[in-house]
Formats: structure tokens, sequence, C-alpha cells
């Protein structure tokens, strides 16, 4: 016995069935956002960040990472320069250690997951650098 295939019908990532040009739950950008369960200064320079990642059902679709952005919140309209973009190509990671920050400078921390079709929601959390030498 053969298995009978439709024409035109695609399986997606998630495993549904759909027409073509069809949207499905894969189809979205990720509903779910990423909890920080720990921030904090690791040095002068650097800031360590701990998160739990989204339950898997609100990614929609393949889980690719995450994105941190941090903005130094003592400068009011910010360069493009001055912040601060990291992309972690990890699913898996639940941490992150950001190196080469300002001294004695306080951050806001925003978290996102990617997947194909765009970015999440963001977890915010404001952090500051050490003072003084490394």
């Amino acid at each position: 016995m053969f298995p009978i295939v439709r024409p035109g019908i695609f399986r997606h990532p998630c495993n549904t069935l759909s027409l073509p040009g069809e949207v499905t739950a894969c189809d979205r950008v990720p509903e779910g956002k990423p909890i920080f369960t720990a921030a904090h200064n690791a040095s002068s320079t650097s800031i360590l960040l701990h998160w739990k990642p989204p339950s898997q059902s609100t990614v929609h679709g393949e889980f690719l990472g995450y994105r941190i952005t941090l903005v130094p919140r003592d400068i009011p309209d910010p360069r493009p320069d001055q912040i601060v973009h990291i992309t972690i190509k990890e699913h898996t990671a639940t941490s992150h250690l950001v190196q080469g920050l300002r001294t004695y400078t306080q951050y806001l921390v925003s978290l996102q997951v990617f997947n194909p079709e765009g970015n999440g929601p963001t977890s915010t959390v404001a952090v500051m650098t050490d003072e003084g030498g490394e």
C-alpha cells in the first residue's frame, strides 16, 4: 500500500498540513518571552544575564535563538553605535556574559526570542556595571 499524497499540500515544521498561502501557527512571530532570573554586574565593564526560555508552544515554529539589546540610561538619545546588539543563535542558551561595556553605567537590557518570521516580545531589566577598574 502506498500513501496518498495530494498535490499542493505542504507539511509545516510544527507538523500541521496546510494549503499554499494558508497561515498557520508556525507562520507567526513568537508570542512567548524569556523571563530574567538574574541580571547583575560581573565587573566594571561586564554584565551577567540569566533567563528562563519561553514555552516552546509560544515560539510558533523554529526557535532560532535570542536577541539582547543594551541601551545606556545616562544618554537621553543614544546614537546607534552606543547601543549594544547581541544575537545568540543557540536556542538552548540560558545565560550570557556581556563584555566591553562602559564603567559604572546603568543599562536597560532587553531580551527576546526570534524565529524565521521575526522577533517576539521583550523582557527588560535595568542593570548597572560596577565602578572602578576591572
